[in-house]
């Protein structure tokens, strides 16, 4: 649950030894440690985001003013996709924030074979760029997607 511990920021889950000494130094702790409040209101979404001054200037207030609410954070899992969403969902109508808009195109589920997500954009999602709101594209490798960064430019010159 949402109460329990996590030690994301000092073991890496990709190496197997730490991996499984996370496991076990987890399941310890959630003996060991009292439970924790659940964070009330929990949303979730993208990393990738822009703001306006208004959102800006809310967050580093509301901050300011509720230190506990980025305390509540540590030892959270994956709390890069719930910390600023949690925050500002209560709040998206009076601070225009577009919740399901985020500006930038990025494909996770394609219509052709990938080995990564999101997708590596080629020049074959060029039409779907074009086509969708985005002002950004993600995911760009610089020779990869070189046939797309060049008609972008030109589409853009």
């Amino acid at each position: 649950g949402n109460h329990s511990y996590y030690l994301n920021d000092f073991l890496n889950y990709r190496n197997p030894y730490e991996k499984w000494l996370k496991g076990k130094l987890e399941k310890i702790l959630s003996f060991v440690l009292p439970k924790r409040r659940e964070i009330e209101h929990l949303r979730g979404g993208w990393c990738w985001f822009s703001w306006h001054r208004k959102v800006v200037a809310f967050v580093l207030d509301y901050l300011k003013a509720n230190p506990s609410f980025i305390k509540r954070f540590d030892y959270t899992s994956c709390c890069d996709e719930l910390f600023f969403h949690t925050l500002l969902y209560p709040h998206l109508q009076e601070l225009d924030i577009m919740s399901n808009n985020s500006l930038r195109y990025i494909e996770w589920n394609p219509k052709r074979m990938t080995n990564t997500l999101p997708l590596i954009l080629e020049n074959t999602e060029y039409n779907d760029i074009m086509q969708s709101d985005a002002i950004f594209c993600r995911k760009i490798d610089p020779n990869l997607s070189k046939e797309l960064i060049i008609n972008i430019k030109k589409q853009i010159q």
